[in-house]
């Protein structure tokens, strides 16, 4: 899907997840490696690969845990708005234990950040349910990707999870997660 629509390289952050690499490399997409600091990724060596994306985790960056500044976030998205793909992986949004909730990227610019998420650490890693809110453009070809990739997932699960956050069952567990590890319920 990037690559038809001209990207051929997706940075990534230095720390980052091996696994996520190799899914891009096996896609055909190169890695260049981009570091992380106190700050979260580093813009300036962004803009220095040439990338056309970059994969992050800016709410707690993996594996550091680093929340990338308020500076680096307008840094991020002003590098988006001159036509850069941030595709934002929120993998454990529920889990904040020592500050309130980060804004996501994807609020800001909905149309250069692709969001994504899980919900594996919060209910349970063999569900392997997750989520994907793409700009509007990349809708339908992801949409054809996924098809063609595996066949969908199983109907089961994704209707369970679907009824937890309906009947408010699935926030009632978050609090009581959240309560369990010593983190503030109440949020």
């Amino acid at each position: 899907m990037l690559r038809a629509d001209g990207i051929d390289s997706v940075a990534v952050e230095d720390p980052g997840s091996l696994g996520t690499r190799q899914h891009l490399r096996n896609g055909s997409l190169a890695t260049p490696p981009v570091p992380v600091d106190d700050g979260g990724v580093r813009v300036d060596a962004l803009r220095a690969t040439g990338a056309g994306a970059v994969l992050l985790t800016p709410a707690h960056q993996f594996p550091t845990g680093v929340v990338t500044s308020g500076e680096r976030r307008r840094e991020l998205l002003l590098w988006a708005k001159d036509g850069g793909m941030i595709m934002e992986d929120d993998y454990d949004a529920e889990h904040r234990y020592d500050r309130p909730p980060v804004a996501a990227l994807r609020a800001l610019l909905a149309d250069q950040v692709c969001y994504m998420g899980s919900v594996s650490k919060l209910l349970a890693p063999a569900l392997r349910i997750g989520w994907v809110v793409p700009p509007p453009r990349y809708r339908e070809a992801l949409t054809d990707a996924k098809r063609f990739a595996d066949l969908g997932n199983a109907v089961l699960p994704q209707l369970v999870l679907a009824r937890l956050m309906e009947s408010g069952d699935l926030e009632r567990h978050l609090h009581l997660v959240r309560a369990g590890t010593g983190g503030a319920a109440t949020r």
